[in-house]
């Protein structure tokens, strides 16, 4: 099976189709006769259909899996499992795009890094921005936007992967209505309403996957996705959601929106 855009053995061309059509018809524009709420309708029926595909296709891949590799070793298939498009194996040789071979793990991270991101040995040269806490009631914004952090958190995926601290929102919506759910909830809206970024939201791990069609013994045949410790994506998931709510983002915003 050939690696896909989303390298995912269970991806196929009808799931590719129910993609364009549900993307499709959130697009589509108003007119014939549809309303704005018919077509937010339409567009939820479409994505709920997306779902159970995906659904089917997984328990699909994972049944022909078993049956493939049953009779083998258990320790082979835990070795699939965590690394199921042998990208070590693919990434025993690399190029930079200087034709530098990268032989070690870290001449190998630092090519990888200084290629996708131009970040040298001596650092990115940031700077922490300071400033200074001023005296104000906080109370009652604290209070609405504990709220709204749980609200924005009652909509987050439980298979959505974590950040390098390996929380995910699963663990989070296990400890609400507990102490240690409530401090956190008061942690977050605190940090929102005093307009900081911790330094642990900022923290993330990037995961390198193999880019479609591309040779994946040179650096840029490797594309970068960046994971985010939860928490952080939930105090950017309220600042979004209050975005949205004031109109703030242009009309033809379709990412990352509700």
């Amino acid at each position: 099976m050939v690696i896909t855009e989303r390298s995912k053995r269970w991806w196929d061309k009808e799931l590719t189709e129910q993609l364009k059509t549900t993307w499709k018809v959130r697009r589509e524009k108003l007119g014939d006769g549809m309303t704005q709420r018919e077509r937010r309708i339409r567009w939820q029926a479409e994505k709920k259909k997306m779902r159970a595909l995906v659904r089917e296709k997984k328990k699909e891949c994972w049944q022909k899996f078993c049956e493939e590799h049953g009779e083998k070793d258990p320790w082979e298939i835990v070795k699939w499992a965590k690394d199921s498009w042998h990208l070590k194996r693919a990434m025993k040789k690399l190029v930079d795009t200087g034709g530098v071979e990268l032989r070690t793990d870290e001449e190998r991270v630092m090519g990888l890094v200084q290629d996708h991101f131009g970040w040298r040995d001596e650092g990115r040269g940031v700077e922490e921005a300071e400033r200074e806490e001023e005296e104000r009631e906080l109370t009652n914004r604290q209070g609405q936007l504990e709220e709204e952090v749980r609200k924005a958190l009652s909509g987050t995926s439980n298979t959505s992967a974590p950040g390098p601290d390996g929380i995910e929102y699963r663990l989070i919506k296990m400890v609400m209505g507990t102490k240690l759910g409530d401090e956190l909830m008061k942690e977050v809206a605190k940090n929102l309403v005093e307009g900081k970024i911790p330094k642990e939201w900022q923290n993330s791990k990037v995961i390198m996957i193999p880019k479609l069609g591309k040779d994946h013994n040179k650096t840029k045949g490797w594309r970068p996705i960046n994971l985010i410790n939860c928490i952080g994506k939930l105090g950017e998931k309220v600042v979004m959601n209050r975005l949205q709510e004031s109109g703030l983002l242009h009309k033809h915003q379709f990412g990352s929106v509700k």
